[in-house]
């Protein structure tokens, strides 16, 4: 059996954790407040699908910061991220 590998892209986008972390923290372990954020970064991310194919890096970006704020969030409500 043979396959053919696809090679990935190279492009890397990680997030901003300077700018992630701090929006978090203003939840103050609040609960809800943790899932509204979630909810809202999550729907921001499905906003933005399917809009172009070839995203430039400052949309690649703000995706890659929503789903962070929205990990980082639901992990909080789960007791899973450390400081």
């Amino acid at each position: 059996m043979s396959a053919a590998i696809i090679p990935l892209p190279e492009r890397k986008v990680q997030p901003d954790a300077d700018l992630c972390l701090p929006i978090v923290a203003k939840c103050k372990g609040d609960e809800g407040e943790l899932f509204d954020l979630a909810i809202t970064s999550l729907v921001v991310v499905h906003s933005m699908r399917g809009k172009r194919r070839d995203a430039t890096a400052p949309e690649m970006r703000a995706v890659v910061n929503a789903l962070f704020v929205a990990f980082l969030a639901l992990g909080e409500m789960l007791g899973i991220v450390k400081d």
